[in-house]
């Protein structure tokens, strides 16, 4: 093998250590303090015009200086479970449990309760490969989303009875990265790694992961999404009963 085959691989073993040592910020247990954030423009895509982008600033996130603290407007959360999650998957699905409500209520969202279970949508541009810049991704993806439910939300339209989950904030991450400094008297500079957020409400229920199936490529085939009644876990594979989604009848129904 050659000196630079070798340099290869060994650059990509530390980057897929670096991953999976940002993912366990994530993992389950853990507590997430949230930061608000103003979820800023929508941008990304052509119909918003190449040259609507939000202002860059150093932390790589729009809208969000760390070094600003607002306890009184913060959250805190405890990780329970990823609902989607990887090094490869861009941005992830936390199901968290609220252990801290701010204590100022922020009227772009509903209010937090203590002790409910939330989903805790997160755009680390750690997990996004992309010939794109990575934070450019996420942070229009966040952009799009967070708009998008903000709207809704001011709409009345979130919510039961509402098809779009309860809208509970656009929120940032921030975490201390600081090197301690070696053999100097001048304190550490400060570094901060930050990731944007959404917190929506958990709504227990088959994803349409779950019910739908991947071609070879990994596209997923929705032409053939079959919801299983909730008694059919036991049944083999073949006898499983429920509802093919694939006629509009069918999916009315479930809509019911």
């Amino acid at each position: 093998m050659s000196d630079s085959s070798t340099s290869q691989t060994d650059g990509d073993e530390e980057k897929i250590r670096h991953l999976h040592a940002e993912l366990k910020r994530y993992k389950p247990k853990e507590t997430l303090t949230l930061c608000p954030r103003n979820p800023g423009i929508p941008y990304g895509l052509p119909e918003y015009g190449e040259e609507t982008r939000p202002e860059s600033n150093e932390w790589l996130l729009p809208n969000f200086d760390p070094t600003i603290d607002q306890p009184d407007h913060e959250a805190q959360v405890e990780v329970i479970s990823y609902l989607k999650g990887d090094i490869h998957r861009d941005a992830l699905v936390l199901l968290c449990n609220i252990t801290k409500a701010p204590s100022i209520r922020h009227g772009a969202h509903h209010p937090l309760v203590p002790g409910r279970k939330f989903v805790l949508k997160v755009y680390n541009p750690t997990f996004y490969l992309s010939a794109r810049t990575p934070s450019e991704l996420a942070n229009q993806s966040l952009s799009r989303e967070a708009n998008a439910y903000e709207y809704f939300y001011n709409q009345g339209m979130t919510g039961h009875p509402h098809m779009v989950p309860q809208y509970y904030g656009s929120w940032a991450l921030k975490f201390d990265v600081s090197e301690p400094s070696r053999g100097s008297r001048s304190p550490k500079t400060r570094r901060w790694r930050c990731a944007g957020a959404i917190l929506i409400e958990h709504i227990q229920g088959l994803s349409l992961e779950h019910m739908c199936k991947r071609d070879e490529g990994g596209a997923m085939n929705t032409d053939e999404a079959f919801l299983p009644f909730p008694d059919s876990d036991s049944v083999s594979g073949s006898e499983k009963k429920g509802i093919p989604l694939n006629e509009m009848p069918a999916r009315l129904k479930v809509f019911k």
